[in-house]
């Protein structure tokens, strides 16, 4: 449930201050903390994790692992894009993209947050008795 809600408070962000790329024909705000313009990213990568782990059913430190690395390699592909060292599989993403070091520090704090609060679930549930 947690991850649910963390997920739709990504979507709200967006909703709110990156509407432009939702297409939308609307005046977007300004994003009031540079801090914050990582914060789907930081979403993308708890929620995603948990929910990896919950879905597919699969050891706890998987999903956070997994998502990391997911956004690692989408984030320095923005770079190889910018110095021609890119395929044309995701380029177009690529080069719309803009590499931000404080958006692997987000992934990074998401996938360590999603991996304590699993292994926290995970240790509760080995010790409950059923």
């Amino acid at each position: 449930m947690l991850a649910i809600l963390v997920f739709l408070s990504g979507v709200a962000y967006y909703m709110y201050f990156r509407c432009q790329m939702l297409l939308l024909e609307v005046e977007c705000e300004v994003v009031p903390f540079q801090i914050l313009t990582s914060y789907p990213t930081f979403v993308h990568v708890f929620s995603f994790s948990v929910l990896h782990v919950i879905l597919f059913n699969t050891r706890y430190w998987y999903g956070p692992i997994f998502w990391f690395v997911v956004n690692v390699v989408f984030e320095v592909g923005q770079v190889a894009t910018k110095s021609g060292e890119s395929s044309t599989l995701f380029a177009s993403y690529f080069t719309n993209g803009v590499f931000d070091l404080d958006d692997l520090l987000a992934a990074l704090i998401g996938a360590v947050v999603a991996f304590a609060l699993l292994k926290l679930e995970y240790k509760s549930e080995r010790q409950s008795p059923d």
